[in-house]
């Protein structure tokens, strides 16, 4: 079985190719460079389960195409764990960071229509916890925040705070 890992550089993602290697899986990650790619090969002593695609900029619509022109038969799972992650420079948070995170989770599932329609039977989409939560209540001890919870901070309201946009 393989398993694509988006951002496979990424903190979270490092530890689900690290499990899924474990588990006898096929991966393949995708990473913005060339050598944070090979990084991650050397942090995996070489092993021949794991493959590396770059993939420079999530954001133009086809990004992920070339990835599943290449091993789109191959591709069961998809965990797309790549975003944008805050800085506090930039001009725009919700330019920079919100906006590229949500067309980077757009392109991988447009990808996976026009090329593993028929083979990927699973896709995860990670996010940071920030999701759910609701900064307002975040007080209130009796507040248990769920699946069911979404941030309520506007892609405007992101504007004004990196954080508040990578949530």
């Amino acid at each position: 079985m393989t398993v694509l890992v988006t951002g496979a550089n990424g903190f979270i993602a490092q530890h689900i190719v690290h499990a899924l290697l474990q588990q006898d899986y096929q991966v393949i990650g995708t990473t913005r460079t060339e050598d944070k790619a090979k990084r991650l090969l050397e942090h995996f002593e070489g092993n021949r389960k794991l493959k590396f695609e770059i993939v420079p900029d999530f954001t133009p619509l086809n990004a992920f195409d070339s990835v599943f022109k290449k091993y789109g038969k191959e591709i069961d799972i998809v965990l797309h764990t790549a975003a944008t992650i805050p800085s506090p420079r930039g001009d725009s948070y919700k330019k920079n960071i919100a906006l590229p995170t949500l067309e980077g989770t757009k392109n991988i599932i447009n990808a996976i229509r026009k090329y593993g329609n028929g083979t990927v039977k699973h896709l995860v989409v990670t996010s940071t916890a920030g999701s759910i939560l609701d900064f307002s209540k975040m007080q209130d001890s009796s507040v248990t925040f769920t699946e069911k919870d979404w941030n309520p901070v506007t892609l405007d309201q992101a504007d004004s705070n990196p954080y508040l946009a990578y949530m």
